[in-house]
């Protein structure tokens, strides 16, 4: 009688620990395959950079690339320098289909006019806890700021959230870290926390 106790609990726990095994496996393939990540990427942000949501990039405004390797002509006009004084968000809470709009205040600390500021973001997604890179490095760069010696500016970025990706839901907390680069020095960074309900 013990021995079929025994006997039930060793492959009970057998059966246990294959079921482990399993759901890691299949959850460290939903995740590394693609699933979560297709999710996740669904949320890049658009290719235009505003104050107020618009229906489409302008010639002036672009998303991409390696901000680094982005050219500023302003270097040759003077000291370009400034400071981040201030950022945010529009809110803290979005609903699946919103657009979050992110911002930051450059005050101008140069001798030269800046132009052109650029705004890096990494939008992370908690998935079961973890937070996971949905969006890496995209770049948005905004040219004619316009922001004189001692002045400030703010520039606006507009993320769009999808309702959902590949029929999963896109409700989930997330954080933005975002950097803001001036001719090329990185003048600030911070991040935010939103939910997506």
């Amino acid at each position: 009688m013990i021995r079929k106790i025994i006997s039930g609990l060793v492959i009970a726990t057998g059966i246990a620990i294959v079921v482990v095994v399993i759901g890691i496996f299949a959850l460290y393939l939903w995740i590394d395959n693609g699933t979560a990540t297709k999710i996740i990427h669904e949320l890049q942000p658009t290719p235009y950079v505003t104050t107020l949501p618009a229906p489409s990039a302008t010639s002036e405004d672009t998303a991409g690339g390696d901000s680094a390797a982005s050219s500023n002509n302003e270097a040759e006009a003077g000291n370009i320098s400034g400071e981040m004084v201030g950022h945010g968000t529009d809110s803290d809470t979005y609903n699946r289909g919103d657009t979050a709009k992110c911002y930051v205040e450059v005050k101008n600390t140069g001798d030269a006019t800046i132009n052109r500021v650029i705004v890096d973001v990494d939008v992370y997604k908690s998935v079961w806890g973890v937070m996971i890179k949905a969006i890496d490095n995209q770049s948005y760069v905004k040219d004619d700021q316009n922001i004189a010696p001692g002045e400030t500016g703010r520039v606006e970025i507009a993320i769009p959230i999808p309702d959902e990706y590949d029929g999963m839901s896109t409700t989930g907390d997330y954080r933005f870290d975002v950097s803001v680069i001036v001719g090329d020095r990185k003048i600030g960074s911070f991040s935010e926390k939103v939910k997506v309900t």
